[in-house]
């Protein structure tokens, strides 16, 4: 589970076991936006500096990047499966860095 600002603005987005992300206005407290994709857990989250995309990492082993249309709606762009250990070399365990 992971919960993201995008900076210098009131919106956040969160991803959890429920393999949605979703976009939410803190002042409002309103969910704006769920994005499907995943088929399992969501377990890191990355929002750019300009919050014009964002990166979600899954146990399902993919990499997902949503960019933002001119709707304020995000698509997905990429995904790519993998065999961690392969691919990042990292002193701590886990999927995601």
């Amino acid at each position: 589970m992971a919960v993201q600002f995008v900076p210098k603005t009131h919106y956040v987005f969160s991803v959890g076991k429920d393999r949605l992300v979703k976009y939410w206005d803190a002042d409002k407290f309103e969910l704006l936006l769920t994005l499907e994709g995943h088929h399992a857990d969501i377990w890191c989250l990355a929002v750019s500096n300009r919050g014009d995309f964002i990166v979600t990492g899954s146990h399902d082993r993919s990499i997902r990047r949503w960019d933002r249309t001119e709707e304020q709606f995000f698509i997905e762009v990429f995904t790519t499966c993998m065999r961690w250990p392969t691919l990042v070399k990292s002193r701590t365990k886990g999927p995601c860095l």
